[in-house]
């Protein structure tokens, strides 16, 4: 029989209502157990809305919880590195909404802190799990395309509102951070490598945050990622794409 793992949530954002607590609920070994939010009364009505037992006025309370055995981190990006720590130091398992971090000195703090507070960190990418992506990865493994040449992927959609955290640059917003670090990490886990060089560009809105970004990833065996990422589409439009060349 599995054992029932205890899940706490920090924060009553979208994604964890249209994705992590469905995913967790429908789960063979996974309870929802609290969710906390700094306005307790928010919080509160988030547990009424998805069932969840226990609600709580700030992360600190949920984190004190000792039947919490792992949490969600689907705050601010700027947010993640601080309350992964607290989460680890406290003997919590950690799934940390994407990007993981800011940079890459922080989700090494991040990573170091969970291993010696021994607790897993993993990063909420989803697509990694997606029939469609695991079928197109075991072809590419099957040899069905031969060796990846190259990669293009897109990811694009319409700008957001100008006091929505996406558009502030003190909580990791941009194009990059919210939807191109998509099209890095697929090509990242499907090439089984990390890029030796990168180049890229820029353009910077009124907000601070990036509104496009578009590079190109070179990989120690020959492979290179070709990407896009905006945020210039009309209103409720969104677009993604991603596809691999090989020698066959």
């Amino acid at each position: 029989m599995n054992k029932t793992v205890h899940w706490g949530i920090l924060g009553c954002a979208r994604i964890a209502a249209t994705a992590l607590i469905p995913g967790i609920k429908g789960s063979a070994n996974g309870e929802v157990l609290s969710v906390a939010s700094r306005n307790v009364e928010k919080a509160k009505e988030y547990a009424r809305k998805f069932d969840i037992p226990r609600a709580y006025g700030s992360y600190e309370e949920l984190l004190d919880d000792a039947e919490i055995q792992a949490v969600c981190v689907p705050l601010p990006n700027g947010l993640h590195k601080e309350w992964t720590i607290k989460a680890a130091e406290k003997g919590k398992h950690v799934l940390c909404e994407k990007p993981i971090a800011c940079c890459a000195a922080d989700a090494q703090a991040m990573n170091d802190s969970c291993r010696q507070h021994g607790v897993l960190l993993m990063e909420a990418f989803a697509q990694r799990f997606h029939p469609q992506y695991q079928r197109a990865q075991e072809m590419i493994q099957e040899g069905r395309i031969g060796k990846i040449l190259r990669i293009t992927a897109s990811m694009s959609r319409s700008v957001y509102p100008a006091d929505d955290i996406r558009m502030n640059p003190s909580l990791g917003g941009g194009a990059l951070m919210d939807l191109g670090c998509y099209c890095i990490n697929t090509a990242r886990h499907l090439v089984g490598s990390e890029p030796v060089s990168v180049f890229a560009t820029q353009e910077i809105g009124q907000s601070g945050v990036d509104e496009r970004t578009t590079g190109t990833l070179y990989f120690p065996g020959g492979e290179l990622l070709q990407f896009d990422t905006n945020l210039y589409l009309d209103e409720k439009h969104f677009v993604q794409g991603c596809t691999v060349y090989g020698e066959k």
